[in-house]
């Protein structure tokens, strides 16, 4: 489990995530999350890896970066987005096993 720091909305073709290598197709609500490689979420799961907020399902949205990592929220309630919210990284919503296979790990 780790923090959302922040949460913003950000227009059609605004950069995401470190490096700003991804760019979102459509507009978003977007969650910093504070965790990175550094406590040891895997770089892997860049663009693509789930992670739940209040048992809704979300996705890792554009590159990770050492402490950081964000979060497309849009289909989460705006309730469960404040800051301090929990993101489940592993758990009973989001399992290891999922989080292998979108990382392209296994």
């Amino acid at each position: 489990v780790a923090p959302i720091i922040q949460v913003k909305t950000m227009k059609r073709g605004a950069p995401v995530g470190y490096s700003s290598t991804y760019r979102l197709t459509e507009q978003a609500k977007i969650a910093t999350v504070a965790i990175g490689y550094a406590n040891g979420y895997s770089r892997a799961g860049s663009s693509r890896a789930p992670v739940s907020v209040a048992g809704f399902a979300a996705q890792v949205v554009g590159r990770v970066s050492m402490d950081l990592l964000t979060v497309d929220v849009s289909g989460v309630p705006d309730w469960a987005l404040v800051p301090g919210s929990p993101v489940e990284i592993l758990g009973p919503h989001v399992r290891d096993d999922d989080v292998a296979k979108a990382s392209g790990t296994i």
